[in-house]
C-alpha cells in the first residue's frame, strides 16, 4: 500500500517556510548548521519517500545518531539517481514549538538516500524530537535522548532487549509493547533481519527469495522497515545495536559460510550485507572504505556513573568452526573435538579482545554490560 503525502505541506507552504528558515539559519548561524552544498528547489514527491520511518542511536552525553532512508516509490524513479535535498529538524519539545537547530542534506545513491546525522552540541540526560523534511513530505516524528553526564550519579538505566526478529514467522508485538514502555533505551543483539525462509513456520512472507547483492539486501531491510509497530519502536527510543549471522547469512563465521563458498566470493556477499545494515541503522560508523567489506560495530557507552555497556561483534573476526563438518557446514554440537581447546582459538578477535579486556579492567562503574549474541550460562544449566 502506497503511502499518501502529509497534507498539511503544500508546495506553497513549503517556499514561504523555507525563505523564513533560511532567514532564521542567517540570524542563529552559531546554533543552526548547514550543508555545504547548494540546495536544489524543493522537490515534489507523488508518494512520502519517509516511508521506512525515523530512529536515532548510539546515544552519548552530548550527541545522538539520526536516521532516516528515503524509499524512493516508481512514481518518483528519476529522483533515484538525482537524489533529492533534505531537511533534518530538532526540537526541544514533543509539541515541535521550540526548534534547536537543523542540518540540511543532500541524498546520495551510492548510500541508498540513507541519512545519517550526528546531533552533536546536545544537552546530557535529556529527550529532543526530530523530524525530516523533504519538499512536501514530511517524516513521522522521532523521540530520542542522550546519555547522562559521565560523573552523574544515575539510579536507574532502563533497556528493552531484542533480538531474532523473523519477519516471516511472527509479528513484532513486543516492539508496540516496548514503543508504550518508559525506556531510555533500545538494546538489539543480532538477527535483525533474517536472510532464509522456512514454509513450515510462514505466517507472512518475505517479499523475495534469498538475497545476495546489495539491491536484494536493500530490498530485505526496506521490507522489515515497513512493519510499523518496528517502525514506532524507532521512533520511541534510541538503539544500540549489534549484529549475529543472519544480516548476511545463517552460521558464517568470518569469510566462510556453511556452503564453504569461496570466500573470495562469500566477502563479496558479506560486503553488500554490511553495506546494506549501515543504511539501514542509526550508526555513527560504516563499512571502512580504506578497507571494503569490513566495518567496526563493536563500541562502548557508560551510562553516568552506573554502567558501562560493551556492543560485541561475534561474527566479523571469529575463528572458523572447530572440526566442522564438510558435508555441512556452520554451527553444530561437536564432542571430542580437540581444537576446542585450543587456547589461540577466538570468537572476537584478538583486537577486540585486546580492547575488551583493557575496558572490563580499567571501568570504575558498578555494572559492566556485555551486548552479544550468544547465549552465556553455567555449564550446569
Amino acid at each position: 500500500m502506497k503511502t499518501l503525502l502529509t497534507p498539511n505541506r503544500p508546495d506553497a507552504l513549503w517556499s514561504r517556510r523555507d525563505l523564513h528558515r533560511a532567514a532564521l539559519a542567517a540570524a542563529l548561524a552559531p546554533w543552526v548548521t548547514l550543508g555545504v552544498q547548494a540546495q536544489s528547489a524543493p522537490p515534489r514527491w507523488q508518494v512520502n519517500p519517509f516511508s521506512l520511518g525515523v530512529a536515532s542511536g548510539q546515544p552519548q552525553p552530548g550527541s545522538v545518531v539520526l536516521w532516516t532512508r528515503l524509499h524512493i516509490d516508481e512514481a518518483d524513479a528519476a529522483r533515484r539517481t538525482s537524489g533529492a535535498p533534505v531537511v533534518c529538524e530538532l526540537f526541544a519539545d514533543e509539541a515541535l514549538r521550540q526548534p534547536l537547530r537543523q542540518w540540511r542534506l543532500n541524498t546520495d545513491a551510492r548510500r541508498g538516500h540513507s541519512l545519517h546525522v550526528l546531533a552533536d552540541g546536545l544537552q546530557p540526560g535529556r529527550h529532543y524530537w526530530f523530524r525530516f523534511v523533504s519538499g512536501n513530505a514530511v517524516s513521522p516524528v522521532g523521540r530520542t535522548r542522550t546519555s547522562p553526564a559521565l560523573s552523574e550519579a544515575v539510579r536507574r538505566l532502563r533497556l528493552g532487549l531484542a533480538s531474532c526478529q523473523h519477519y516471516e514467522q511472527g509479528h513484532f508485538a513486543a516492539h508496540r509493547d516496548m514503543a508504550a514502555q518508559d525506556l531510555d533505551l533500545v538494546l538489539f543483539v543480532g538477527d535483525y533481519i533474517y536472510e532464509s525462509s522456512n514454509k513450515n513456520f510462514k505466517i507472512r512472507a518475505h517479499e523475495s527469495g534469498m538475497p545476495f547483492s546489495l539491491a536484494e539486501y536493500r530490498a530485505r531491510h526496506a521490507h522489515y522497515k515497513s512493519d510499523p509497530d518496528l517502525q514506532a519502536c524507532h521512533a520511541a527510543h534510541p538503539w544500540l545495536m549489534t549484529w549475529d549471522d543472519h544480516e548476511v547469512v545463517n552460521d558464517y563465521a568470518n569469510d566462510l559460510d556453511r556452503n564453504f563458498t569461496d570466500p573470495a566470493v562469500f566477502l563479496q556477499r558479506r560486503a553488500a550485507a554490511y553495506q546494506a545494515y549501515f543504511e539501514h541503522m542509526p550508526l555513527r560508523l560504516g563499512p571502512d572504505p580504506q578497507q571494503p567489506g569490513q566495518m567496526r560495530i563493536h563500541d562502548r557507552m557508560a551510562w553516568g556513573t552506573l554502567a558501562d555497556l560493551w556492543t560485541l561483534d561475534c561474527r566479523q573476526h571469529r575463528d572458523h568452526q572447530a572440526c566442522p563438518d564438510l558435508m555441512r557446514g556452520g554451527g553444530r554440537v561437536v564432542m571430542g573435538c580437540d581444537a576446542l581447546a585450543d587456547p589461540a582459538r577466538s570468537m572476537l578477535g584478538q583486537a577486540q579482545e585486546q580492547w575488551l579486556t583493557s575496558g572490563l579492567t580499567q571501568s570504575q562503574r558498578r555494572w559492566k554490560l556485555l551486548a552479544q549474541s550468544t547465549l552465556m550460562a553455567s555449564s550446569g544449566v
